[in-house]
């Protein structure tokens, strides 16, 4: 390459810029100056995007799942609840089977018959209650019924028609004069019930109450719902059978004049 320039014919340095005459490019390594600052631009976005997601775990995933525990401050400031497993069976109504199993199996081999007999006797004397207690809500609506359907029929014209047959009459009392206990038995009934499950009905609210309901205990609850039942029977018996007398008169009417209770 020569040094002399030739048009004034002095010499110069070689110019090694192969763009620094046409002048071009310079267009071009402004595209690149602008991309580099667009790549440095998306580089802090996704930065920021990064910090942000981590503040938003940070604070919005359980302490639990982040493998750290809370800061005593977010723990005082943290709202009162349950813990994610726990059952609102065994908090909010005493005792529960999980929680007695659960116990049962911290116990000692020894222990652990001992403790389970007496969860499944507290457990049966309570059922026993609540049949009882339901059965003598049966007996008092048989007996409301007894004074609806039958009571009347001492002097209203369905017993005059009943009384106008002897044989009729007869199978009216004969049902009618059976001796059946007087209501007033169901409340002290449900007295002694109350009685005898007390100490089970405590024990059945803590898993830890290894109370041992008497063997008697369940033995009088036992012949309490027996003598409820039969009082249910003795009513409800008694009366559908003066029904279907009843319902006999009507199909053989005749006009009677005295009064059932006077026959």
């Amino acid at each position: 390459m020569s040094l002399i320039d030739p048009f004034d014919n002095q010499p110069r340095r070689p110019d090694f810029d192969p763009y620094a005459r046409t002048g071009a490019p310079v267009q071009a390594r402004a595209g690149k100056f602008v991309q580099y600052l667009l790549a440095l631009v998306a580089l802090g976005i996704l930065l920021r995007v990064g910090m942000s997601g981590w503040q938003f775990a940070k604070e919005h995933v359980p302490a639990v799942a982040q493998g750290n525990e809370p800061a005593d401050g977010a723990k005082e400031n943290k709202p009162a609840g349950r813990t994610p497993f726990q059952s609102w069976s065994d908090s909010d109504r005493g005792s529960s089977p999980n929680a007695e199993g659960r116990k049962s199996a911290s116990l000692p081999k020894e222990d652990r018959a001992t403790y389970d007999l007496a969860k499944a006797r507290q457990r049966e004397l309570l059922q026993l209650r609540s049949t009882i207690t339901a059965r003598l809500e049966v007996w008092r609506e048989e007996v409301r019924l007894w004074h609806a359907q039958v009571e009347p029929l001492l002097d209203n014209d369905a017993g005059k028609a009943l009384a106008a047959n002897a044989t009729w009459v007869r199978g009216f009392h004969a049902v009618y004069e059976q001796p059946r206990p007087e209501i007033a038995r169901a409340a002290s009934v449900e007295e002694l019930v109350t009685n005898l499950t007390e100490h089970a009905a405590a024990a059945a609210e803590d898993e830890n109450d290894a109370y041992l309901p008497d063997k008697a205990a369940l033995d009088r609850m036992n012949e309490l719902r027996a003598e409820v039942d039969a009082a249910i029977q003795s009513y409800r018996h008694g009366r559908l059978q003066i029904a279907a007398l009843i319902d006999e008169s009507r199909l053989k009417p005749t006009q009677g004049q005295r009064p059932l209770g006077d026959a």
